[in-house]
């Protein structure tokens, strides 16, 4: 049966995954885009945290980040995270489309495709809408998701990859059911650690995929204005081949 909770049963091996992701470089370009819009304030909201890594590397910048994620297998690893690196920031339990901020940050940002967690058009307005809350007024939000186009160019595939996790290799086989009415690619992982007696484990990933003008709506019924969009860097570079990932820059209205 497949876990509809992702991150949970594999929050422990979502760094070893993950070992690759260039969180380091993520963290000093988005530093530079919000430098670029003459940002006061260092409170910064990271929604879908995870395990905490860009949070690490935005307060080794100097920001003041307050991590979001709605798996507390996850979070749990974020705190180890930030022991072992001697870093200091807030982890908040809670689901980012019902959860409701005491502050106001002068930046948030949502990386590695949360946003594309978000099915219906329902959340994804409440998505919007609770980030602007959070947002002080003339604050950025900079965020990715899954993008249509690059879907459509590069079609799903199934693979199996490889990955070392302390004495043990793990193998995730990913097989993708493509609902195109919805815009959504169901994702099933099936995990195995080689050298553990333990069965495989299973999760769903079920992620839209959007295009820009439904996001350009989406955020404009929010209260924020489209500055950018494009692949990460400074400025946001233009796509001449899409691929499935786009970063969008928002400032609240």
């Amino acid at each position: 049966m497949f876990n509809y909770k992702p991150f949970t049963k594999t929050a422990s091996l979502y760094d070893a995954i993950y070992t690759k992701k260039q969180y380091a470089y993520e963290a000093r370009v988005v530093d530079k885009l919000i430098q670029s819009y003459n940002i006061r304030g260092k409170t910064l909201l990271d929604i879908g945290c995870g395990t905490g890594k860009h949070c690490v590397e935005f307060a080794r910048l100097g920001y003041t980040p307050t991590g979001i994620d709605c798996s507390l297998p996850m979070l749990a690893v974020a705190k180890q995270n930030m022991k072992k690196t001697h870093s200091s920031f807030d982890l908040v339990h809670a689901d980012i489309i019902n959860y409701k901020s005491r502050k106001k940050f002068a930046v948030a940002v949502s990386l590695f495709h949360v946003l594309s967690y978000q099915v219906t058009n329902a959340s994804v307005i409440k998505f919007f809408q609770t980030i602007r809350r959070c947002i002080k007024p003339g604050g950025l939000f900079i965020f990715d998701c899954w993008y249509g186009p690059g879907v459509f160019l590069h079609t799903p595939t199934n693979h199996t990859q490889q990955f070392r996790f302390q004495n043990a290799t793990i193998t995730r086989g990913k097989k993708n059911t493509w609902d195109i009415k919805r815009n959504v690619v169901h994702v099933h992982h099936t995990i195995y650690i080689h050298g553990l007696k333990k069965p495989p484990t299973h999760e769903l990933h079920s992620m839209r995929y959007f295009f820009l003008p439904e996001l350009h709506y989406f955020l404009s019924l929010a209260g924020f204005q489209l500055l950018e969009w494009g692949r990460l860097a400074v400025p946001l570079a233009s796509m001449r081949r899409p691929s499935w990932n786009i970063c969008l820059l928002a400032r609240r209205t």
